[in-house]
């Protein structure tokens, strides 16, 4: 017998999908530069959990390069999932990203969740 194994992709609720909300990222969204990262954010009106979008040019490196930035990226949304606010996240990889350890990504990402739930609290005030 199989054991039953999680899988550990984010799934869809937690994902940007439609390329009308990568439009509205970029034309309302704002940005938060954190290293080798730049994170393009929009709030969510009555979202509870954050959605992940990413945009890795060819200028990172290869196919490979690539993937595993994307990877690395994935992994530290998981992780940081529950403390970040409900917005919809575009995370655009640089090219610094390629040579940038996983434990780098995930606390840059940490950094720029940080950022903008501050950001978010001097909004609303």
């Amino acid at each position: 017998m199989v054991p039953n194994i999680r899988k550990k992709g984010l799934p869809r609720a937690s994902r940007v999908r439609r390329c009308a909300d990568y439009a509205a990222l970029k034309a309302r969204g704002q940005t938060v530069q954190a290293g080798p990262l730049l994170v393009a954010y929009l709030p969510r009106t009555g979202a509870i959990e954050p959605r992940l979008g990413l945009t890795i040019s060819s200028k990172v490196g290869g196919a490979v390069v690539r993937n595993r930035v994307k990877r690395r990226v994935r992994t530290a949304f998981r992780e940081l999932r529950e403390t970040l606010p409900a917005v919809d996240l575009n995370v655009i990889a640089r090219t610094g990203a390629a040579t940038a350890s996983a434990r780098t990504i995930s606390s840059v990402l940490g950094e720029a969740g940080r950022s903008i739930s501050v950001r978010l609290r001097k909004a609303s005030t």
